[in-house]
């Protein structure tokens, strides 16, 4: 499934003419609580709307919670929309993709999220309109809900937007804290999808390019920004989302949920934190420990392809690399300060991965080696 994707600044602009081709007369606009006034879309969505019933829902969760969800679908299910139009970052967008599958079924989040109940009917179309330069959801097939801190990942066809309208100027108000931690979260997609068993030579073409995007305006993005930066990361985030819809994430992805969940961290920064680590971990990838049919030599070969991007000549250096970047723009580079200060923290952190996202990454680790990443870096 394809998405209609239109990126640039104005881009904004197509929105009334994909509800009028639509036929559409009820609109379902799902929202951040401050997200949507702050980005400026209250100025550029809202005239779209005038014509139109519109009926709003407002997440309350920092990310995609199921009781939150649950709320959404009640909703969804009473005012029966001819569209559903997302507008805000990466949790907002996810849960309009559910609220607009699970509306359309005959099962209920917590059901969708076991994979219990099935997805049969796609529902209304979804236009996803991001604030951030950061997840790239609205690219992608997949969505997570949260249930009591444990994470389900949701794939499948219909979960994808039908629409995305990439407009950078709804990112000039993110703040440098948000800035630097959606473009990490950038980074570090770009970075998995290269190395990831589900790489193609298209995947990795993007993710290549999303890559040299940041490396080349994140800083000023978020020290300095304009519209020429904002632009480059908000295509950037766009095309980490096209990369991982084909590939997934990999390790650093799979630790950093619990970061989040259970000690605060934002999502960028929690995967951002072991990214280095595991450039020089799957570095050393041999044939006992091989995830990746194409062989040890790809996978070392694509490794090569992460150093050069990042302008090293080793994993070591590009570690260090990302480290740097990290402190540049203002990031934490260790455990610590988050309360996790020993190894029985960094134990019960590998107990909560996903396995699915470790068999996404080109080595296996074990737990103990997960956790040798972690106390590394406390």
């Amino acid at each position: 499934m394809s998405v209609e994707t239109h990126l640039g600044v104005g881009a904004i602009g197509e929105l009334s003419g994909i509800l009028e081709a639509h036929g559409v007369e009820t609109v379902l606009v799902v929202t951040g609580p401050y997200s949507y006034s702050m980005s400026g879309a209250t100025d550029m969505v809202d005239p779209v709307l005038a014509p139109y019933r519109t009926v709003r829902f407002s997440t309350l969760a920092d990310y995609p919670d199921l009781p939150d969800i649950e709320r959404g679908v009640e909703l969804c299910r009473r005012a029966k929309p001819d569209v559903v139009i997302a507008v805000g970052g990466g949790t907002v967008i996810d849960i309009a993709k559910l609220l607009r599958i699970c509306s359309a079924n005959d099962a209920t989040p917590g059901e969708i999220a076991t994979g219990v109940g099935k997805i049969k009917q796609t529902g209304p179309p979804l236009v996803a309109i991001p604030t951030t330069a950061g997840s790239g959801s609205e690219a992608t097939h997949f969505a997570v809900i949260f249930d009591q801190q444990r994470k389900y990942s949701v794939a499948h066809q219909f979960v994808q937007p039908d629409f995305a309208i990439v407009d950078p100027s709804l990112t000039y108000s993110m703040s440098e804290e948000q800035t630097a931690v959606c473009g990490l979260d950038v980074l570090c997609q770009s970075v998995e999808s290269i190395w990831s068993v589900g790489s193609s030579k298209e995947s990795r073409t993007w993710a290549s390019e999303a890559v040299q995007l940041v490396l080349l305006n994140l800083l000023e993005a978020v020290q300095a920004p304009n519209q020429s930066c904002r632009e480059s990361m908000s295509r950037a985030a766009h095309l980490a989302g096209r990369a991982i819809n084909i590939t997934k994430t990999t390790a650093p992805h799979a630790l950093s949920y619990t970061l989040t969940t259970s000690y605060g961290l934002p999502h960028g920064h929690a995967v951002a934190l072991t990214l280095g680590s595991f450039l020089e971990f799957n570095d050393e990838v041999s044939e006992e420990d091989l995830n990746d049919p194409r062989g040890v030599e790809h996978v070392r070969e694509v490794i090569g392809e992460v150093c050069s991007l990042l302008g090293v000549g080793s994993p070591m250096e590009g570690h260090r690399a990302i480290a740097d970047l990290m402190v540049a723009i203002g990031m934490e580079t260790r455990l610590g300060p988050y309360g996790i200060r020993n190894a029985v923290a960094c134990e019960q952190i590998v107990e909560t991965v996903n396995v699915e996202r470790l068999s996404n990454n080109p080595r296996s680790p074990t737990k103990a080696q997960l956790a040798q990443i972690l106390e590394k870096l406390i």
